[in-house]
C-alpha cells in the first residue's frame, strides 16, 4: 500500500473533499519512488471519476501544500 485516502474532517472540509497521504514518509513530489509516481496518476484518475460521479462536480481540483506538515499530503476538492 502506497497511499491512504480519506475524507477530510467534516468540521473543516467540504463534502467530497478527499485527502491523499503517502504511507512512506517523504515531502516533495520529486522524492516519490518510481512505484509511487507510477501509482499516483492512476489513483487520481479513479478518485476524480468517483468524485464527479457522486457529487455532480464539474471539476475536481488537486491541491498539495506541505508547509505546515512535513509529510506528503494532497487534497482533491
Amino acid at each position: 500500500m502506497r497511499w491512504l485516502v480519506r475524507h477530510g474532517p467534516a468540521s473543516s472540509t467540504i463534502a467530497g473533499g478527499l485527502q491523499i497521504i503517502s504511507v512512506r514518509h517523504f515531502v516533495e513530489f520529486a522524492e516519490m519512488t518510481d512505484e509511487e509516481a507510477g501509482s499516483f496518476g492512476p489513483l487520481l484518475v479513479r478518485l476524480d471519476g468517483a468524485l464527479r460521479a457522486t457529487t455532480d462536480a464539474e471539476r475536481v481540483h488537486l491541491v498539495s501544500t506541505r508547509d505546515r506538515v512535513a509529510h506528503f499530503h494532497a487534497w482533491l476538492y
